[in-house]
């Protein structure tokens, strides 16, 4: 019964919605006679083939303010172009064109249609019975590390030296390809690789080598990333290159953000688990924060190949530390 209520009121709410939008569509249907009514009326706007209207805007993400350039041409009766203009990067301009089409309740129709009876009808109810455990002694409990000592800081200090590398290179990957000459949409292609490149690392670890241990994991990580700076060194920064840089720097930090809480709990138990990572966390945070400005400094006041080789020295300090830690 509680399933059916649920789904009869995602239906509800749609129907709601929709309801909203057509009063909406009618305000707005009475706006628009107005405005061609204040612009001469139907008979000098039917001479009218086409119109572009330019301006710029501010777009705040976060704690960046965008600026950029808007331009909208309109084809009438009903074709529009929307285009913007902007240079996130100081050095490279990114502009993103979008045809205009008729809006539909999508997102209303999704969750009244497909979500709802999901949620409503396809997930289990049942509570999980708790764990009993057997008779007897008590099994083996297995070995950890101290979370003190050497073993603890050099946990720290690799997860704190990698954390420097996707924070700066997320900054400013796209702007150095540009430098290098590779057009800007080819290096807009090539970022878009890093998402599918780290879901797809992820997955493999998952059903491939699951059962390695985590500190394994994450020393072939970080090696990914070494060789994917080979790569730029030895064949040059093309295309090709770069885009092998993204996969395999994708494919890093996708192992390396499960990395950053199997490694912890794999060398040090469960024990005062949440606090551990609390204290890896800390180091790492204060390299995030100062990975961009690092980076930037190193690429603008020296060059790009050097602030690359930066984050291939990082990546090697971070290797080096998960490599002297020995396995309990």
């Amino acid at each position: 019964m509680d399933r059916l209520i649920v789904f009869l009121i995602s239906l509800a709410m749609m129907l709601g919605g929709i309801a909203a939008r057509i009063e909406g569509d009618t305000k707005a249907e009475q706006l628009l006679a107005q405005a061609r009514q204040a612009l001469g009326g139907e008979k000098n706007l039917s001479k009218v083939q086409g119109l572009t209207c330019t301006g710029t805007y501010e777009r705040t993400t976060g704690d960046r303010q965008l600026n950029g350039e808007l331009t909208i041409d309109l084809q009438l009766p009903d074709k529009m172009m929307r285009t913007e203009t902007m240079n996130p990067m100081g050095d490279m301009t990114v502009i993103v064109e979008e045809a205009g089409k008729a809006l539909v309740p999508g997102p209303l129709f999704t969750t009244a249609l497909l979500a709802a009876p999901l949620l409503a009808f396809a997930l289990p109810r049942e509570h999980a019975a708790a764990e009993v455990l057997p008779a007897g002694p008590l099994p083996k409990r297995t070995k950890h590390l101290p979370a003190t000592g050497w073993p603890f800081a050099l946990v720290a200090i690799a997860f704190a030296l990698y954390a420097f590398i996707p924070s700066a290179l997320s900054a400013h990957m796209l702007a150095i390809f540009t430098r290098f000459g590779i057009e800007p949409a080819t290096v807009v292609l090539i970022g878009a690789l890093f998402g599918p490149a780290q879901v797809t690392a992820r997955f493999l670890e998952f059903t491939i080598a699951r059962r390695q241990h985590p500190l394994v994991i994450a020393r072939f990580a970080i090696a990914l990333l070494i060789f994917a700076y080979g790569t730029l060194t030895f064949l040059g920064v093309a295309a090709p290159a770069a885009a092998a840089f993204a996969i395999l720097f994708g494919m890093t930090n996708g192992l390396m953000t499960i990395a950053r809480g199997t490694v912890p709990l794999a060398l040090f138990g469960l024990s005062g688990y949440g606090r551990l990572l609390g204290r890896i966390a800390g180091p790492a945070l204060v390299m995030q924060a100062v990975g961009p400005l690092v980076l930037a400094y190193v690429a603008e006041r020296y060059s790009d190949p050097a602030a690359l080789a930066l984050i291939a020295a990082f990546a090697l300090a971070a290797l080096l530390c998960f490599a002297a830690i020995r396995r309990p």
